[in-house]
């Protein structure tokens, strides 16, 4: 795991030094091992390209013969093809013997950044579609003077770009969005959010698509998703034997590292699966899980029972929790808004992890290819039955977050967005009106699945892929660990494993109950008190900590929200969260989900002045 970035510029003009500083600072906490640099400049007729590549390394994979930015020389002993890589190559071993059975050599002896080269000698740009990995990787190509950026799959690993038009013909690219907010900003390109933006922004608690990080230019390159998935695979034989066997061999592929791995273990269905086949595999492995103080929200009995059922030497990791001053240096990571609060227990375990083991396994993607989330059961209730379920009194939003009454609120709110939503509705943050009266306009760009596709369910689905996984879920763990330079892979989300969940249909997922399928599965090796326990999720108690004290978060939300400047340059009307605080504050309402997306927005906003103004 490593941060990459690099600049090319088409227009004549140089490199300035300090934006290769800036960038190369952005990325060094991701890679702290080793640092790497290539640099290249050609005339190719009126026009004078010149790139730079920059690398920071996280040591995991061949530490003699992984040194990055790696490169290919021609026959005249120049650089033709450079490789600037942040990942893993899960099918590295056979992919290598692939390519060697073609005639490709190779220097190194088992590095996957030259496994990944040596996929783009033979395949171009499109080498996606024969590689297993988490990966964001520049390729820069002298033959035909092309730069190609790459992500993986899902979009487990960043790349955010910043296009120098009108200020200049080229662009700069990073595993960090911050840097390339700065050098936008010093080019005069920065650009407040649109009102469209902001409003989506406040429907999901993360930014997707083309709003990217909520800075134009800045984007995000989309996953390989995309533009291609892996056809669904036909399957003739029992579901159960055709997933185990694809979740047990990418599990196996997950475990290739030249330092300590263990798993994150929450003791629930997914995370139990992969510690399951890892344990397997080898015999020793290290599981960890967190313990929260909150009995409600911890789940480390659970984990130890799973982790003593495996055999497996496992610890409960006990954290120094400090919200406020970590949330002020993850949102400065992020380099967006983020309404998801556990990326603060995320990155609390992986500190407390990385004091071990430099690689963690986790149950990642498991909810979105096995439909794990109850809001794949309700979905179907919403499509057909909204006009009715719309009725449903907005008082029950008034009862405690976990309680039925409350779920069944959220099926009226959803309702009653569904005509501007769709399934979407269902994990909304606020409502279309909530998302008007804040920004005192129409709201009718919000995100919604593509009615196109086939069922309610699969709508979702689809929806989750695309936008809440990569956009939420994993740039989430991807920030919070790459903090503190830990390396996390997602057995699950790989192309055999979501190529045979795709062969699926909804019904057979869901045989038994959410995520049947997948519980049948772990039932062949764990006890039903662990497979059929009620799922918790990976939350904290927010809405007392909001309440109370806890770490400073309350006194940072009130005051943040108090500042008269707090939304200052935005379309947000602040009385609006100053009035969700207040009924917050009073037990009238929960909304503290809602509060941590508006403080982690004036929270980012205020940094992003910052910048705009120096």
């Amino acid at each position: 795991m490593c941060g990459i970035a690099g600049v090319l510029r088409r227009d004549g003009r140089p490199i300035p030094r300090h934006w290769q500083t800036l960038l190369d600072e952005a990325i060094a906490p991701r890679g702290p091992d080793t640092g790497g640099r290539f640099h290249d400049r050609i005339e190719t007729g009126d026009e004078t390209i010149e790139v730079l590549l920059l690398h920071r390394r996280l040591s995991v994979i061949d530490h003699a013969g992984g040194a990055q930015p790696m490169t290919v020389a021609g026959e005249e002993g120049d650089a033709t093809v450079a490789l600037a890589f942040n990942g893993c190559i899960y099918d590295n071993a056979t992919l290598r013997a692939d390519l060697k059975g073609g005639g490709m050599r190779f220097r190194s002896d088992h590095s996957d950044t030259e496994t990944l080269l040596g996929a783009y000698l033979r395949w171009g740009s499109d080498l996606g579609r024969h590689v297993d990995g988490m990966y964001a990787a520049a390729i820069w190509d002298r033959r035909s003077a092309e730069l190609v950026l790459l992500r993986d799959l899902f979009g487990q690993k960043p790349l955010y770009v910043l296009d120098l038009h009108p200020a200049g013909d080229g662009l700069v690219f990073c595993s960090c969005a911050a840097p390339l907010r700065v050098i936008a900003a010093e080019l005069g390109l920065a650009a407040a959010p649109s009102v469209a933006a902001l409003q989506r922004y406040l429907q999901l608690g993360y930014v997707h698509g083309d709003d990217a990080t909520l800075l134009s230019p800045v984007q995000q390159l989309p996953p390989l998703t995309a533009c291609w998935r892996p056809p669904p695979e036909v399957l003739h034989g029992d579901p159960l034997d055709a997933v185990e066997e694809a979740l047990e061999a990418s599990v196996a592929a997950h475990l290739e590292a030249d330092v300590p791995l263990g798993c994150f273990l929450s003791g629930g269905v997914d995370s139990s699966l992969v510690a399951v086949y890892a344990q397997r595999a080898l015999g020793n492995l290290h599981t960890f899980c967190v313990r929260m103080d909150d009995p409600q929200y911890d789940e480390s009995i659970h984990a130890a029972s799973v982790a003593s059922h495996l055999g497996t030497a496992h610890e409960t990791l006990d954290v120094d929790p400090h919200p406020a001053a970590d949330l002020l240096s993850l949102v400065a990571a992020l380099g967006q808004p983020f309404a998801d609060s556990s990326i603060l227990p995320m990155y609390w375990i992986s500190r407390a992890a990385r004091r071990v083991v430099t690689v963690a396994l986790s149950g990642d993607g498991g909810d979105e290819l096995f439909l794990g989330y109850q809001r794949y059961q309700a979905a179907p209730w919403l499509a057909n039955l909204h006009p009715l379920l719309a009725l449903l009194p907005q008082s029950l939003l008034s009862a405690p977050p976990r309680s039925t009454r409350h779920r069944i609120g959220r099926m009226g709110r959803a309702a009653r967005n569904w005509h501007a939503m769709g399934e979407a509705s269902i994990a909304a943050l606020h409502t279309r009106d909530e998302i008007e009266g804040m920004t005192a306009a129409p709201a009718n760009d919000l995100h919604g699945p593509r009615r196109s596709l086939r069922g309610a369910i699969h709508r979702l689905q689809r929806f989750d892929q695309d936008a809440y996984l990569p956009d939420d879920l994993l740039r989430k763990v991807d920030t919070a660990s790459m903090a503190v330079a830990l390396e996390v892979r997602a057995p699950f989300l790989t192309p055999r494993v979501s190529s045979v969940a795709a062969g699926l249909t909804p019904a057979q997922l869901q045989r038994g109950g959410r995520k049947g399928l997948l519980r049948a599965v772990a039932r062949r090796h764990l006890p039903a008190s662990i497979v059929d326990r009620p799922k918790m999720g990976f939350t904290l108690p927010l809405g007392r900590w909001f309440r109370g004290d806890q770490g400073g978060l309350a006194q940072l939300l009130g005051d943040t929200l108090s500042d008269r400047d707090a939304f200052s340059g935005l379309a947000i009307d602040r009385r609006v969260p100053l009035a969700m605080l207040d009924e917050h504050r009073s037990g009238r309402r929960h909304r503290e989900h809602q509060l941590f997306a508006l403080l982690t927005l004036a929270l980012w906003w205020k940094d992003q002045s910052s910048i705009v103004a120096a």
